[in-house]
Formats: C-alpha cells, structure tokens, sequence
C-alpha cells in the first residue's frame, strides 16, 4: 500500500570534490576508518550502472526556491546525449533548504518521466495531473511509495508568475555508496556518496516546448562525494572524518545546480544552434503557412527578415535574444505514405543527417490556397537507433492508420531557421528558408512560417 504521507527526510551532508590522483588515497582512508562499499555497481558486470540526475529550473537559468530533481537509476552511458523516455519510471525528489546550510530537507515520489514533463508544462493542472499519475504507476521494488507536497512546487509556478519550469541540465556519473561497516542507514550513522565520471549536460528548447534531449557539455574536473551524516551522530566523529579528508587534499564543492545553471547560461546558444532543430515540437496543435518562392532566394528573404526585425522596422515582432543568428540543418528525406483515391497521402518522414536518424510524424495536410498551404497538425518527433526499430515504427504508424505505408519520395533538404516573438501577445513564431532538391534534380525553394498554439 502506497504510503502517502509527505514528511521531509533531514539529514546533515558536507560536500567535497578532491583531485582524481587521490581518488585512492580517499577509498584507503575510508576504508580504515571501517567503511565499505554497499553499491552493487562493484560488483555488477552490467553496462547500465549510471545515475542520471535532470534539474529543473527557470528558463533564464536562475534557481527557484526549491530544488526540483529527477533520478533515473541503471542508466546506460550517454557519451554525447540524455534522452528522457516517456515510458520510463524516476524519483522525483524535491529539496529545501538554505543554501548556506548543511541540513537538507527532501521529499521524493516515484513518477513516470513523460507524464511528469507534461505536467510542468501545464502548471494550472500541477494536482490533477499527479493525481492521475499515481493511479496509474506501477511502482518497481526500493522506490519511495511516499507523495511529495505538490503545493511546495505550485508556490514556486505562482511566485514567478506560471513561467515555465523545464529540465535545464542533466548530470550522468557511476555513483558508489560507502557506509559503516556493520550499521544501517539511520540518523547515527555516515555514509559518502562518490560520483565517479560526472559528465554535464544541458536542455535547450524554446518556450512551451517539451525538452528531452540534454546534450553533453563537459567533464567534472575532479571527483565529487557528499559525505551525508544523521542528525544523532556524534558531531566530532564527523569533523574527525572531515578533518583527515581535507589533509588528503579535499576541498568544499561548489554545489552542482550552480555549475550546472551556470553551464546552462553560458553554452545554451552555441547549443541550440547546433541541435536546435532535434528538439521535439511542442505536444497539440501548431498553425503552419508554406509559400512558393523564387528557385534561390528563400534564404536571402529570410535574412532581410532578420535585419528588419533588428531594426526594429516591424512593429511588435522581434528576434530571439538567443537566436540572433539562423539555425542551420540539411539531411536526407524519406517520406512514407499510403495511396488514396485522391492521391498520396504523406504520413510520416525519416530525416538522415549527421546526428543520426529521427522520424516526424505528422496528420494530413488542409490545402487552401495553391501556393499557400495550411496545417493544423498534432506533431511529434522520435529518435530512433537501428533499422529493425525504423521498420516497426514504420510498421506501428501504418497499423495505427489502417494503412500499409511505402515510400513515396525522397529528396535532400537545406534549412535556416529564424525564431520571432511578438512582444503583445507572447506567442512564438518559427521562419523557415528551405531548399528541396528531389531525386531527377528538381528544386524548390520555400519560405515556411510555423505558430506555435499555446495551450
């Protein structure tokens, strides 16, 4: 039975990092001082051994009064990019306390990590949607079976006005477990967490998109441990311990939501301008317009575009701090459909480029105009690893549709993309220049303009 009481846990932790020459130095010193390893991770040939932690915060990457943060356990590496699964379970853990303080406050709950992601993104339905997500889950041995308070988090959407609250960085690292030996887990005892290979990761997206991709930014430059005592301890059993680890060299930790937000700021850019484009679309509806242009000159319409607009010369639109400059993307088309008594009917395209493959899923497009075509579109965007998972995609999509699908077309396709706001109203608008070249050499060059629907 699932206990829903929302009582914090509190515990004491002091956080250090120390050189990695000296990581052995600290695994003797802990060792004679009657610790030993409880992490199976030692012990386990398995490959999926690393704890992924995913911090929320603000998109200016300032933190909110709460630390919201989600752990993914028995993680496989990601040497370049985190992807959240929607299917996959987590613990949701939300943490208070000063920041000067050791003590720490936390509350943890296990969720499923893309009804979670909706969720935020629809703080006015922050208690409804928790509800429906714990009728729903199934809870897997060792994970809390506790609720978290879910007013803390709605206090945080209400002191900064309902803005949006997304995953800003991720860390992945293989965490070991040191305990005392032949005690438990209560408020008189120690126990060390180290982090061996701490890699950092950021989230990028736009506003009301659904973020699910961190994309790796660097290494941690030494070994972290957080050395985590009850609040019944002996406290000179602690500055004892402490006392020794700093001879060794270890020094206090700066915490790891300030490197991570710090990261965020200053590589956010840089990344959204090299993945931008994998970010998933936002979940519902977007209201796209396509217009034919002149073969060659899509592109140079787009950035007289951009200079109006930094010029201001366009009243209540303005250009993305962020996205000043133009996204860029070429790949590899495959479209797939089925045939009507119409014609063909596109139902899902395979894009090739440098970074693997993904798949577009998109309905069936209302046509108005002969030049001017108009979506109104439900759009999602899915990674995918190997051809055995691309055909059952493939496979799945058609069942879906009561349809056998076949490849209708292929074509290469070159894109700058140019991200708007229009400063009344909020709402984000995405111009794009396109180039299609199909297989017998044909060209077709597109101006594109995508509103994205705000819920």
């Amino acid at each position: 039975m699932r206990n829903t009481e929302k009582k914090f846990i509190i515990r004491n932790e002091v956080r250090l990092v120390i050189s990695k020459v000296k990581f052995k130095d600290i695994l003797l010193l802990f060792k004679g001082e009657g610790f030993r390893s409880n992490s199976y991770y030692e012990k386990s040939k398995s490959k999926n051994d690393y704890l992924t932690t995913v911090y929320f915060g603000l998109l200016s990457g300032k933190a909110t009064q709460i630390i919201l943060r989600l752990r993914l356990y028995q993680q496989s590496k990601s040497p370049e990019v985190i992807v959240l699964r929607n299917n996959e379970v987590a613990v949701l853990e939300l943490k208070v306390g000063k920041k000067s303080s050791v003590r720490t406050r936390k509350q943890k709950e296990t969720v499923i990590v893309g009804e979670l992601l909706d969720t935020l993104n629809n703080p006015g339905h922050l208690v409804k949607s928790f509800e429906d997500m714990r009728k729903k889950i199934i809870i897997p041995p060792s994970y809390p079976t506790s609720h978290i308070d879910i007013s803390l988090i709605q206090k945080n959407f209400e002191k900064d006005n309902y803005k949006d609250i997304v995953p800003i960085f991720a860390t992945q690292s293989r965490r070991i477990y040191y305990s005392q030996e032949g005690k438990q887990l209560n408020l008189s005892s120690i126990r060390v967490a180290i982090d061996k290979k701490k890699k950092y990761f950021i989230f990028v997206g736009f506003p009301k998109q659904l973020r699910n991709k961190a994309y790796y930014i660097t290494d941690e430059s030494e070994i972290r441990f957080d050395v985590k005592f009850g609040l019944n301890i002996n406290k000179t059993i602690v500055k004892s311990l402490i006392h020794k680890l700093a001879a060794l060299g270890a020094e206090e930790a700066v915490p790891t939501h300030k490197i991570g937000r710090n990261l965020y700021l200053k590589y956010k850019k840089k990344t959204m301008f090299k993945y931008g484009y994998l970010i998933d679309e936002i979940p519902g509806k977007e209201l796209e317009v396509k217009m034919n242009v002149i073969v060659g000159s899509a592109e140079f319409i787009l950035k007289r575009l951009k200079n109006d607009l930094i010029k201001m010369k366009i009243p209540n639109f303005t250009v993305l701090p962020e996205l000043r400059e133009l996204l860029r993307h070429e790949g590899n088309i495959f479209c797939y459909g089925f045939r009507t008594k119409k014609g063909m009917i596109e139902a899902l395209a395979i894009v090739e480029d440098k970074n693997g493959w993904h798949v577009r899923i998109k309905d069936s497009p209302r046509i108005y105009q002969k030049d001017l075509l108009i979506r109104n579109i439900s759009s999602k965007h899915v990674g995918i690893l190997s051809n055995q998972e691309k055909d059952m995609l493939i496979n799945e999509v058609g069942k879906n549709m009561n349809q056998k699908l076949e490849i209708i077309g292929s074509f290469v396709k070159k894109k700058a993309t140019l991200s708007l706001l229009n400063t009344i109203t909020g709402r984000q608008y995405v111009v794009t220049s396109g180039e299609c070249i199909a297989e017998n050499g044909k060209i077709l060059s597109q101006i594109e303009m995508e509103r994205y629907c705000l819920r």
